[in-house]
């Protein structure tokens, strides 16, 4: 009996010692820390047809499945990172707000397919999305390494690899087979060393978005959000599974 209490003990503290540094007096609404304007600002000047690209590398593979030939296209792109920061002096999520040209184009694609007057007159902001803290693989450097530059890089918080919690890694599957390692971070107001907002020399434009510790699960639950990538809910489930309960 007496070990079994000790079991218990011990595994209540684990878990007290897991779970993030909670505030119940801090309350923080969802904000933004730059003008949408800037990010809104966007004018299509041209589309093109592409056989090549420093991201992306599309292919063809013809194989036999069971006897049958068959072909599927696919693209071989770089593996990547993506963190889950909560920032425990504000008791919330980081996370990241940006223009994504893909998520723009096809919405107008949509639009045009569906006859919708002033197809081409769609709003920038309809091309904004909610994401993690995220980056590319593009260096021969560990995984963790990269996460915590992509941290200082987009968000502007400092992070040593080792502060990184390894949370998942998985492919994306159909047309790549691209891995990435999903990660989660602990911060406080300390380590807030500069703006963030990526790297302008790589045509990054970010804006933070701090989602307060109570919105969590509405904000991850909400299926009228619809510009959110599918490993940014998978992680906000896997902190509210994890270190929430």
């Amino acid at each position: 009996m007496v070990r079994l209490q000790l079991v218990g003990i011990a595994r209540s503290l684990a878990f007290q010692f897991l779970r993030p540094k909670i505030n119940s007096g801090v309350v923080c609404s969802s904000f933004s820390t730059t003008n949408p304007a800037a990010m809104e600002d966007v004018k299509v000047v041209k589309i093109n047809d592409i056989t090549e690209s420093k991201y992306m590398n599309l292919k063809r593979v013809t194989y036999k499945q069971n006897g049958i030939e068959k072909t599927w296209d696919y693209f071989l792109q770089h593996d990547s990172v993506c963190i889950l920061i909560f920032d425990t002096s504000l008791q919330s999520v980081v996370m990241v707000k940006q223009f994504r040209p893909s998520v723009y184009m096809t919405k107008l694609k949509e639009r045009k397919e569906k006859g919708e007057p002033d197809a081409t007159d769609l709003h920038p902001s309809n091309g904004v999305t909610y994401e993690l803290c995220a980056g590319i693989v593009d260096r021969k450097e560990p995984v963790a390494n990269i996460a915590a530059a992509e941290v200082l890089e987009e968000t502007g918080y400092k992070v040593s690899p080792d502060q990184l919690e390894f949370i998942a890694r998985y492919r994306t599957v159909g047309v790549s087979g691209a891995v990435q390692s999903v990660f989660y971070a602990e911060v406080d107001s300390s380590q807030k060393v500069s703006d963030g907002g990526g790297l302008a020399e790589e045509g990054e434009m970010i804006d933070l978005h701090y989602l307060p510790l109570d919105q969590v699960e509405e904000f991850a639950n909400d299926v009228s959000i619809e510009n959110r990538p599918v490993g940014c809910l998978f992680a906000l489930n896997w902190f509210l599974r994890k270190k929430m309960k």
